[in-house]
């Protein structure tokens, strides 16, 4: 749809809305006089039952009288429906000492009739309205006005029905429409991680309670990136993904991957996401055939998963491999693992997408994460640089990128380079006690090889910065990390918190 086409569609749908619903309020209109006409009555009322605001609403009246003044609230106490709000079948209630004339709110002057017919609408169970009809001369039903107040109701069913189905053909529409121009935006991204980014805004925006997550391949495996939550738990930045999960599935397939979640099992990424019921679809992205992500979406409710959600999740995918064969250069050595550097660490847009994210949660008053940034760099390192080959130094960028993960450590986490020689490690809701293990871990490993690729006897530096609410920005937090481990360099200590 062009964009023109887009606007004039989504301008004259808020038009179509008033009209069906103008229609429906005159058919309500011209029922009710027709069976007040039937029923030789001067007076007849349809009030909707409002139980969230405990009030009778006034849909339509009809009179031939000029006492009569129809209110359009009432609360339940102060209505003379009030003792027949749940009222399952049509029945007449005469005036007397329990029901007097005085109650009927609405005459200015003395009502002389018999009584109310009362007439409810039923829904699912419950009376959600009640049509009025008084009677004048006599409270027996004749033949004729139990037929004309049967049909009045059959009438009225299919009528509601009817609007409640041009309604949802309407909303559907609007919805249908709205979706099309966020691809249109979708696809003019311009940059990998903003196209992704827009891609779970618009994920996001379809679910009820759940969330949306995009995994890209980075330090040699395929990790979380990037996730988001509607009213659910999120999944964390930088889990490590299994080859048999569902995520694993989708990427060896290169198509979709619905699964029903019982007990927690299938899982979606990991044995270590934590437990999970509901359901969940993995849409793959690729560029010319390459796997370069998958977002897995799910959702605590399975029904959400309809035909046309499926449909939308998989035009989102397209749109995103798509938008990236065009952003991506053209030769294929170029293009594998685009959400990673040459030597395997994850961009850093990424990570400091991800701490502005976290800042903005904090921001907004949600509950914060317990968030981590550590600057990692070898010990003596202008020392170890002038005495080892460029190649040398790009296999050992190359090895760190992998090991440093801090996954290695039970911990999901990224792995970013911010010079040639410092490491950037994020690791979100961690603990300060899992960190330090994790710098353990390392150095253990570390010490531990002999390829030659890290040199005999290197140490190593880390400064460790807990995000706070102090921090601005990533930018600010970054620097306060850096500024650790400047700490630890001159100190010559190996751990700065």
């Amino acid at each position: 749809m062009s964009e023109n086409g887009a606007k004039a569609t989504k301008s004259l749908l808020p038009r179509r809305e008033e009209k069906v619903l103008k229609h429906f309020k005159q058919v309500l209109k011209d029922l009710l006089v027709v069976l007040r006409v039937s029923a030789s009555s001067d007076t007849a009322y349809m009030h909707w039952v409002n139980r969230k605001r405990e009030q009778f609403v006034l849909e339509t009246g009809s009179t031939d009288r000029t006492d009569v003044y129809f209110q359009d609230r009432v609360q339940f106490e102060d209505h003379f429906l009030h003792d027949f709000k749940d009222l399952k079948q049509p029945s007449v209630v005469e005036l007397n000492e329990a029901f007097p004339a005085e109650s009927l709110i609405h005459h200015t002057s003395e009502f002389t009739g018999k009584g109310v017919l009362l007439l409810p609408l039923m829904n699912n169970g419950e009376t959600v309205a009640i049509t009025g009809v008084e009677l004048n001369d006599a409270i027996e039903i004749s033949d004729e006005l139990s037929t004309a107040a049967t049909s009045y109701i059959s009438a009225l069913e299919n009528i509601l029905r009817t609007y409640f189905e041009l309604s949802g053909m309407l909303e559907e529409e609007t919805t249908w429409s709205s979706f099309d121009e966020d691809l249109s935006e979708l696809a003019d991204q311009k940059t990998y991680l903003k196209l992704i980014q827009k891609g779970i805004d618009i994920i996001g925006r379809q679910l009820k309670s759940g969330g949306v997550a995009f995994l890209a391949r980075t330090m040699d495996a395929w990790h979380v990136i990037l996730s988001k939550s509607v009213r659910s738990k999120k999944l964390p930045i930088g889990l490590l993904m299994s080859e048999n999960s569902q995520a694993g599935l989708c990427l060896k397939s290169l198509s979709a991957e619905f699964s029903l979640h019982f007990n927690g099992n299938p899982k979606r990424i990991s044995a270590k996401e934590g437990y999970f019921e509901g359901a969940s679809t993995a849409i793959p992205v690729s560029t010319k055939k390459i796997r370069q992500g998958v977002f897995v979406v799910w959702d605590e409710n399975p029904l959400v998963f309809k035909e046309s959600l499926n449909h939308k999740l998989k035009s989102i995918g397209l749109t995103c491999s798509l938008a990236l064969d065009n952003l991506v250069p053209q030769s294929i050595d170029e293009i594998r693992d685009i959400f990673s550097e040459s030597n395997k660490t994850c961009k850093l847009e990424i990570l400091e997408s991800i701490i502005d994210d976290e800042i903005n949660l904090r921001s907004n008053g949600d509950l914060p994460s317990s968030t981590f940034l550590t600057f990692v760099t070898p010990a003596d390192y202008q020392e170890l640089r002038a005495k080892v080959r460029l190649d040398d130094i790009r296999k050992l960028q190359e090895a760190m990128s992998v090991d440093l993960n801090p996954n290695h450590s039970g911990v999901p986490g990224l792995v970013g380079l911010h010079t040639e020689c410092i490491f950037m490690v994020l690791m979100v809701n961690a603990t300060e006690q899992q960190v330090v293990n994790w710098t353990q871990d390392f150095t253990t490993f570390v010490s531990k090889q002999d390829d030659g690729i890290y040199p005999e006897g290197i140490e190593f530096h880390f400064g460790i910065v807990e995000l706070k609410n102090e921090h601005e920005d990533s930018y600010h937090f970054i620097q306060d990390a850096k500024k650790a481990l400047n700490q630890a360099v001159k100190q010559k200590l190996e751990i700065v918190i």
